[in-house]
């Protein structure tokens, strides 16, 4: 926190992705770099985090991305990852649900269960739209959130129509941006320890020749 909260500090990229990938498993930390604008950290990762307005404008930009990039959706859910999702939800089952969602969005269980515990029910929505949940389907499993949400008929209305206006992609870019999909980990982890192990390995400089120094310029002392 002190690191955050130090406004003299000036952080580098890998800082900056550092703090993020902490901040993932901490609100606490996430809201502090989102109230630091300065910092230009990538807000995506932060979104459990971020105020409604904040969100609004972090799905927007994902939108954006996406539809610049020409990115199509991937499809529909497969029908038996969703027979057991919406089994789990009518058992209100939060741990299978988290499983579930662990497996099909390749990371670890507990950010899955954070994105199930969103008080708002915005995350679980963004996670339905991104495994390509339809609207009906998603309207069985919405309840399984937040008790508030189980409650609120007006709430889960507005859910539903976050799920309808995110692509598909936009909606997976998010979720994967907050769970830190395992995948994913595992490849920066595996670039960057390639980096190191080339940076570290014998004779990693090219040696350097006779035709890689310039030759000296002879200095005209007629004058």
């Amino acid at each position: 926190y002190a690191l955050a909260l130090n406004r003299s500090a000036r952080f580098d990229a890998a800082t900056r992705h550092a703090l993020t990938t902490v901040a993932r498993d901490d609100l606490t930390l996430a809201r502090l770099l989102l109230e630091r604008a300065e910092l230009d950290v990538d807000p995506e990762p932060l979104y459990l985090a971020a105020t409604p307005a904040e969100r609004r404008t972090i799905v927007i930009n994902a939108c954006r991305k996406i539809l610049a990039a020409g990115s199509m959706d991937k499809g529909r859910v497969e029908p038996d990852l969703l027979r057991r999702l919406e089994d789990a939800a009518a058992r209100q089952d939060r741990e299978e649900l988290a499983a579930l969602f662990s497996e099909a969005l390749e990371c670890r269980k507990e950010r899955a269960l954070a994105l199930l515990c969103d008080p708002t029910g915005e995350a679980l929505a963004l996670a339905l739209a991104a495994l390509g949940v339809d609207a009906e389907a998603a309207a069985r499993i919405l309840p399984c959130g937040d008790a508030v949400v189980a409650n609120d008929e007006t709430r889960q209305n507005a859910l539903l129509a976050l799920l309808r206006a995110t692509p598909q992609r936009a909606a997976a870019r998010i979720v994967s941006a907050v769970t830190g999909a395992t995948r994913n980990e595992k490849e920066s982890a595996r670039r960057a320890g390639a980096r190191d192990d080339a940076l570290t390995a014998p004779g990693w400089r090219r040696a350097t020749t006779r035709k890689d120094i310039a030759a000296p310029r002879k200095i005209d002392q007629s004058a």
